[in-house]
C-alpha cells in the first residue's frame, strides 16, 4: 500500500489475501464501493482508468507526473477560484478531485524532454 494512505484495489486485495487468500478481488471492489456509499472512502483516477482509494478525511486534488508516475497532492483551496468561476459562469459544480491533473513533477520538468530521471519513480509528494 502506498505510504500516504492511497492504494489501488489490487494493492488492498494483495494485503487482505496474505491473511485470507480466499478473498477475491471482486469482494474488495464491492467493499470499497460500500465504503464509498457510506462516505468512508473515495477514489481518484490516475491516468487511463487506474484508480486509487483513500479515506474521505484526506481529500485533495492530485497531480500525476506523466513521465515518472509521481502523485503530487494539491490542496483543495488551490482551485477555489476555478470552482467559483465555473459555478458562476456555467452553473456547474466541479468535482475535480475525482480525476488527477496530468503534467510533470518538479524533478521531471527540469530534466531532458524525453528521459525520466534515474531513480525517480512513482512516489507520492505533498
Amino acid at each position: 500500500m502506498a505510504h500516504d494512505g492511497h492504494a489501488s484495489a489490487e494493492e488492498l486485495a494483495a494485503i487482505v489475501q496474505r491473511e485470507r487468500p480466499e478473498i477475491h478481488l471482486s469482494t474488495v471492489y464491492r467493499t470499497l464501493e460500500a465504503f464509498a456509499r457510506a462516505g468512508i472512502t473515495t477514489h481518484v483516477h490516475l491516468g487511463h482508468g487506474r484508480a486509487i482509494y483513500h479515506l474521505t478525511d484526506s481529500i485533495s486534488h492530485h497531480g500525476l507526473c506523466e513521465r515518472c508516475g509521481a502523485v503530487v497532492h494539491l490542496p483543495l483551496e488551490l482551485f477555489d477560484e476555478v470552482h467559483s468561476r465555473v459555478r458562476e459562469q456555467f452553473g456547474f459544480e466541479v468535482d475535480a478531485h475525482h480525476f488527477a491533473l496530468v503534467g510533470r513533477c518538479a524533478a521531471c520538468s527540469t530534466g531532458p524532454p524525453d528521459e525520466a530521471h534515474p531513480g525517480h519513480g512513482p512516489t507520492s509528494r505533498t
